[in-house]
Parts: structure tokens; C-alpha cells; sequence
């Protein structure tokens, strides 16, 4: 658990110096807001949130490999994936359970009922953050990702551009239909993986 607390240190907001950490600055060079491409039919939406979201394109669809952290996030990649291609979405791959990787799902899905592959232990661990371990891993999060700065003073989370959960955000989270212990293989859009 972090805390601070003291009586004898005013709190100030003093803009942070030109220059003061030019290698995170650099840093932020990074998370440009974009679409890569990695080799023929895999692309990556980098700089949209913390996460990154990987679109693959098979024969017949597409498989989407993590969904952003909110709604507005992945609508907001979804858009740029169909710049790419408009097949339609065959399957989702949950990585793991973090918001960040989760959250976005339903609108990759609207209009399709793609498979939804994940560890078996995901759901269990996404429904933990609504009941038991949400509230603790939001205040670290704020703290954690720099959230309080005044603006101009955060210049990026660390691994990605900004926390793009606010208040307000949607979250879009759906059940995995496909889960797997140890290993899993699967073919989804006319392409096979392991």
C-alpha cells in the first residue's frame, strides 16, 4: 500500500523544469498515436491507452488480440483497423486479465459473435476488480500513472500515453467462450495458432 502523509511539506504544483527528464520525454516519442505494421496481415494500434490492441488478418476475418481499456478507446482503434481491412471479426484474444487488455471487447464484437479465447482464470479475475481488488488498484493507478499531475507535468504513463479509464468511459467486457489452463490451439479467420 503506498500513503503519504506529513504536516511540514507544502504542497506545490511548480511546473517541472525544461529538460528535467529528457529521457522520458524521449520516451514519449514512442506512444504516437498510429497504426504499425508488423509483417503481412499483423498490425498494432499503438498510443490509444496504456495497452496495445493487434489486429491479425486471415483469409476470412480477423482476430483482434487485446481490446483497450474502455469503449472509447477501442472504437477509436476499431476505426483505424477498418482502414486496413473490413473483415469481420472471427476472434478475440484476451492475453490476460488487466483492464487495459479487456475492456473494449463489445465493440470489436458488435455485429459479429466472435469467439472469445482467455486463460481459464480470466473472468474470475476481471469480476475481482468490480468486487474485491477494484478500488485498491484504481487509487494505486492514479498515483502509480502520474492521474493528479496538473497538466503540462505528466508526460506519459510508462508504458503507454495516458490512464484512459475516467468516470465516465464505458467498459465493454466479454465472457471468454474459449479458455485453456496450459495451451490451447485454435484456428479463427482462416488462420491456425498455437
Amino acid at each position: 500500500m503506498w500513503f503519504y502523509a506529513s504536516r511540514s511539506v507544502k504542497k506545490s504544483h511548480a511546473p517541472i523544469p525544461v529538460g528535467a527528464n529528457k529521457s522520458l520525454a524521449e520516451h514519449s516519442k514512442i506512444f504516437k498515436k498510429g497504426v504499425e505494421k508488423v509483417r503481412d496481415n499483423i498490425y498494432v494500434a499503438i498510443g490509444y491507452g496504456i495497452a496495445n490492441s493487434i489486429l491479425i488478418e486471415g483469409q476470412d476475418g480477423v482476430i483482434i488480440v487485446d481490446t483497450m481499456t474502455t469503449v472509447e478507446e477501442a472504437a477509436e482503434v476499431l476505426a483505424e483497423f477498418r482502414k486496413i481491412t473490413s473483415k469481420p471479426v472471427k476472434a478475440i484474444v484476451y492475453t490476460h486479465s488487466h483492464p487495459d487488455h479487456v475492456f473494449g471487447a463489445q465493440v470489436f464484437a458488435a455485429g459479429v459473435t466472435p469467439e472469445i479465447y482467455a486463460h481459464d482464470t480470466t473472468e474470475k479475475q476481471v469480476k475481482r476488480l468490480f468486487t474485491e481488488i477494484g478500488p485498491i488498484i484504481g487509487s494505486r493507478s492514479m498515483r502509480m500513472y502520474g492521474s493528479f499531475l496538473p497538466p503540462g507535468q505528466m508526460l506519459n504513463v510508462g508504458i503507454g500515453p495516458f490512464v484512459g479509464m475516467k468516470p465516465d468511459s464505458k467498459l465493454g467486457f466479454i465472457r471468454p467462450t474459449k479458455t485453456f489452463a496450459d495451451t490451447l490451439e485454435a484456428e479463427a479467420a482462416g488462420s491456425s495458432s498455437s
